[in-house]
Formats: C-alpha cells, sequence, structure tokens
C-alpha cells in the first residue's frame, strides 16, 4: 500500500474501519440467516476477554493440560487470534490502548492506576463500544477494569452499560 493511500489514517479511523470490517460480514450473514428463518436479526457476539499474565499454553485449547472447557468451546465456534501485539505492556494502558485504539500517551494512561490515583483514562475518549452501540450492539464490561480508581473513571463510557467491575487489582 503506498504511503499517499495511508494520508488520513490515524489510530481512531483505523479502530472504525476495523470494528466495520468485523461488524459488517456477520451482520450480513444474520441477515441472511434471518431471512430464510424468519426471525429478527442481530448483530453478532463480539467478546473481548483481556487476561493479565497468561500464557499462551495456558488453555487447554492452545495445548494444556489444564481443562478450560468453557474458553475451549468459544474458541472452537469463534474467531482466534494467534498472532498479535500489545500497546503497552503494562495493563491500564493495554486495556485503554485495546478500547480507543490509541496508544497510551495520546488516552493519557501511561501505566497502572493505582487505588490512590487521582485521575484515569481521558473521560473523552471514544472506545470501541461507543462506535459499535450505533450500529444496534450492546456492552459490558464484567471484572477488573483498570482505568481509574476515582468514580468518575470508573466507567469512560455510558456505552458500556451495564458494569460490573471492579475498579482495579484489588480482587
Amino acid at each position: 500500500m503506498s504511503s499517499k493511500a495511508l494520508e488520513g489514517i490515524n489510530r481512531r479511523t483505523f479502530v472504525k474501519t476495523v470494528a466495520g470490517t468485523l461488524a459488517a460480514p456477520a451482520v450480513g450473514l444474520l441477515a441472511e440467516d434471518a431471512r430464510h428463518k424468519g426471525s429478527k436479526s442481530r448483530p453478532p457476539n463480539v467478546i473481548i476477554m483481556i487476561c493479565d499474565d497468561i500464557g499462551s499454553g495456558d488453555l487447554h485449547c492452545y495445548g494444556s493440560s489444564l481443562q478450560t472447557p468453557n474458553l475451549d468451546r468459544m474458541a472452537a465456534e469463534g474467531v482466534r487470534f494467534t498472532q498479535f501485539n500489545t500497546a503497552h505492556p503494562i495493563c491500564s494502558a493495554s486495556r485503554a490502548a485495546l478500547l480507543t485504539g490509541r496508544y497510551s500517551s495520546r488516552n493519557h494512561t501511561a501505566g497502572a492506576y493505582g487505588p490512590t490515583s487521582t485521575d484515569g483514562t481521558d473521560l473523552e475518549e471514544k472506545t470501541l463500544a461507543d462506535i459499535l452501540k450505533p450500529a444496534g450492539f450492546r456492552s459490558m464490561a464484567i471484572g477488573k477494569w483498570h482505568l481509574g480508581f476515582p468514580p468518575p473513571y470508573r466507567q469512560p463510557t455510558a456505552a458500556l452499560t451495564p458494569t460490573w467491575a471492579c475498579p482495579g487489582a484489588l480482587i
């Protein structure tokens, strides 16, 4: 791809493009299936799991002797991404980068937020949930949120409702 073709593309545009690319074929397939079954179509389920300190050999579907039947079933019925990079090696910053499509220096999440932190990920950030909501997706956060401890940062986007999340690693 030429550098001319990449002009005007930034992380936000990239996240929107990826979200649309992932959603469009699946929504189209569901709509086609619904026409044949006479049922209502709905967007596909998209589950993003962020697991701290998990290795590629820790799940049964990747060769571990540890039995993980529910995760194995999700892996068998869905799409597995086996080669990837993270935007940051620390949990808060890597979560924020995945949800916003922006490096930590852009979303104001430079490391990990602790219980005495007075701020969190920039409240003005647009997340994947914000981008997918107008397309009919419902989003939710479950588990370790870790994008800020004070109340305004515990759920930076209204698109992630309901939320059953612990603000950090105090579980």
